[in-house]
């Protein structure tokens, strides 16, 4: 059996008939049943009329149905639209035009949402490196003194020096 008539369930036999399941996938009500002359009956494929024809007994051919065109401009905005979408609503776009605004329209709000919470990210990233950096010196100042074992009085000042100073400028040297 080839592929398609293995999914399909149809042998190549032209007396086998098609048991076929009502089915979202197909928008159909279901294939009828083959008839002798190898034709299937009408099923409905993205609203357009296809029939699937038998090919000197060899196989199945689908003929009629969207264009490649079409069928790539609907897998695109079926992929995107699973992607940007949070899965609610009963709207969507039908003809290739309403699926090309979408797909434009959705990859617009994707960058500009990426632009929003780079820089969103960018903002807390560079704030906690400024908590950071004010831990490491901390640790650093506190580590000199534990070094050089400083009386108290003296750890004191220096700890309540680098706290001033920091609230002073943050931080930054203006010698640098």
């Amino acid at each position: 059996m080839t592929p398609l008539t293995s999914l399909l369930g149809v042998s190549d036999s032209h007396h086998s008939a098609v048991t076929a399941t009502n089915s979202s996938h197909w928008n159909a009500p279901g294939l009828e049943a083959l008839n002798g002359t190898g034709v299937v009956g009408p099923a409905l494929w993205n609203g357009t009329r296809t029939r699937l024809k038998m090919l000197n007994g060899s196989g199945m051919t689908l003929s009629g149905g969207p264009s490649v065109r079409s069928s790539y401009v609907t897998s695109l905005y079926f992929a995107l639209s699973s992607l940007t979408s949070v899965g609610f609503g009963n709207v969507s776009a039908n003809t290739d035009s309403e699926k090309i605004f979408s797909i434009c329209t959705m990859l617009i709000g994707a960058l500009m949402h990426a632009v929003v919470f780079g820089n969103v990210t960018a903002i807390i990233q560079r704030m906690y490196s400024r908590r950071s950096l004010y831990h490491t010196r901390t640790k650093d100042l506190k580590d000199f003194i534990r070094v050089h074992r400083l009386p108290k009085a003296l750890e004191q000042r220096m700890m309540e020096c680098f706290q001033t100073t920091w609230s002073v400028n943050n931080g930054i040297d203006v010698s640098e």
